[in-house]
């Protein structure tokens, strides 16, 4: 609608353009606070000793420790 030009009022009273517009600042505000409850979350989980590791972040034997653990303890219960 917006690369046809079309300024129709939609039922919210907002053309095509304004809606994005709305739609980008609240999707700002969101990740904004995601990453905010993110950052506290993974700073509690490490005051436990629960460490969040990327996905390359691991080597290759540890990553196959882990998938064993996994499988036995938590996928097979």
């Amino acid at each position: 609608m917006v690369k046809e030009g079309v300024a129709k009022l939609s039922d919210d009273g907002l053309t095509p353009v304004k809606q994005l517009e709305k739609d980008r600042a609240m999707r700002r505000e969101l990740i904004v606070d995601q990453q905010r409850v993110w950052m506290s979350l993974k700073s509690e989980l490490a005051e436990n000793g629960i460490s969040v590791i990327s996905p390359g972040g691991s080597e290759r034997h540890r990553q196959a420790v882990l998938d064993t653990q996994f499988h036995e303890q938590i996928f097979r219960s």
